[in-house]
């Protein structure tokens, strides 16, 4: 059973029945029971296979999902094997808050999805583009009311979206990103994409205006860095995710969790991706692994040039990379917890 937490547009969304599957669940005490959850969406308990030499007693166990890391064909082939695994997902611009959410019980097993993170960024950077072709493209953004049913809207938050559709830039430098309209790509996606439309060369430009200053360098650096300027993945890396603190009064991290000696920790690089989610159903102890359910983005109209331009000069890699030096740090820390030899989370190389 795959239980998933998430947010869009910084709303917390907790789908317990969507995602729940299988007419039964095990319960906190292994027994079985009717599929409902609680008000947190916590999966429960996951009780072994006998003869599990591994994990001899039921654990708990939680997922992290970093976005652009092949994370959603790692949780639709869990969600594939129904009943035989009980995990939750953390996933996708979680608020601090509801990161919490998932911290009100006590996880025995860690798995996360890892990439090389300017290959992460790289991917999120296109993916993101509005002339990528995906839902982000130029045609989500016409209209003053972004293309939804002007009804939809109040006086109030129809002149911001036509604000947000006049000036994105100048609407990004004055608000969180976020720009209160519900339903509306964030103003600094649409930012992004007009400060670096080049074809090739965006991803470069971007990159470059890291260093640099003036208004698109200040838009590049907030949707890097900052998750609440950005509806995208780029901010929400592993340094996000294994930063994020238990609760307002207790400063333990998710990595801190992670380092407990009674805890176990095991990752899947994308780079060396079919050897480490082999590896991992071996840990979860299943004798047979599910046929991988590969999740891509061949969606229609997407702009495979723009998927493409991937080349950095010296200087884009170099001020990208600098960027990133928590990211890369949180990797490492990763690496020497994580229970999976067979690549090296930081660079996703096989070992």
């Amino acid at each position: 059973m795959l239980v998933v937490l998430l947010t869009t547009l910084g709303a917390l969304t907790t789908h317990p029945q969507a995602t729940l599957l299988g007419e039964k669940r095990n319960d906190v005490d292994g027994g079985d029971a009717p599929t409902e959850l609680g008000h947190s969406g916590i999966a429960p308990l996951n009780t072994f296979p006998a003869g599990c030499q591994t994990w001899t007693s039921p654990k708990r166990i939680l997922f992290v999902h970093v976005g652009k890391t092949a994370g959603a064909t790692i949780s639709s082939t869990i969600e594939s094997v129904g009943d035989a695994l009980n995990i939750t997902v953390i996933h996708d611009g979680m608020a601090e808050g509801d990161v919490k959410d998932a911290f009100t019980v006590e996880y025995d097993l860690f798995i996360v999805s890892t990439r090389e993170p300017v290959s992460r960024v790289t991917s999120a950077f296109n993916y993101y583009h509005a002339d990528s072709g995906s839902r982000w493209s130029p045609a989500y953004f016409e209209g003053d009311d972004g293309g939804f049913d002007e009804n939809f809207y109040n006086e109030d938050l129809k002149s911001r979206v036509k604000l947000f559709n006049d000036d994105p830039i100048g609407f990004a430098n004055l608000t969180d990103g976020y720009s209160s309209i519900t339903g509306i790509a964030p103003a600094t996606v649409k930012a992004l994409s007009l400060c670096f439309p080049q074809l090739p060369g965006g991803l470069n430009a971007f990159a470059e205006a890291l260093a640099t200053n003036g208004t698109c360098s200040d838009i590049a650096r907030r949707a890097l860095m900052e998750p609440s300027a950005y509806e995208g993945h780029m901010a929400y890396s592993a340094a996000w995710f294994l930063g994020q603190k238990k609760s307002a009064d207790d400063e333990t991290t998710l990595l801190d969790l992670m380092r407990m000696p009674d805890k176990h920790v095991f990752h899947v690089a994308k780079e060396n991706f079919d050897d480490d989610f082999a590896a991992m159903w071996q840990w979860l102890c299943f004798s047979t692994a599910p046929q991988t359910v590969s999740v891509h983005d061949e969606y229609e109209g997407r702009v495979q040039e723009r998927h493409d331009d991937i080349e950095l000069s010296e200087v884009g890699r170099t001020a990208l990379a600098n960027a990133l030096v928590d990211e890369y740090y949180s990797l490492r820390e990763l690496s020497a917890l994580s229970e999976n030899k067979l690549s090296d989370p930081t660079t996703g190389l096989p070992l």
